[in-house]
């Protein structure tokens, strides 16, 4: 079974200029988070993380979450290598 903790977003960030809030964002979004939680987790407001989450589809051109964690899975498999 994948484990979605072992997925990394560096190269995402680098092919899709994510910013490193997205960048965080996104690895948040891999790990099953939802927007309620990843605020709180980084001390910003709800609105701010939806905000990012359209900035992220948007450079990433996906529509939703299972679209994103299809493409980190395609640009950098996991290989349990655990250096992530």
């Amino acid at each position: 079974m994948l484990k979605t903790s072992t997925i990394s977003v560096r190269r995402l960030e680098l092919l899709f200029t994510l910013t490193e809030a997205e960048a965080a964002v996104c690895q948040h979004m891999i790990v099953g988070l939802y927007a309620p939680e990843i605020a709180e987790s980084r001390g910003v407001r709800d609105s701010t993380v939806r905000s990012q989450f359209k900035s992220i589809y948007a450079k990433m051109c996906v529509n939703r979450r299972a679209d994103l964690l299809r493409l980190a899975i395609t640009v950098d498999p996991p290989t349990g290598r655990g250096d992530r």
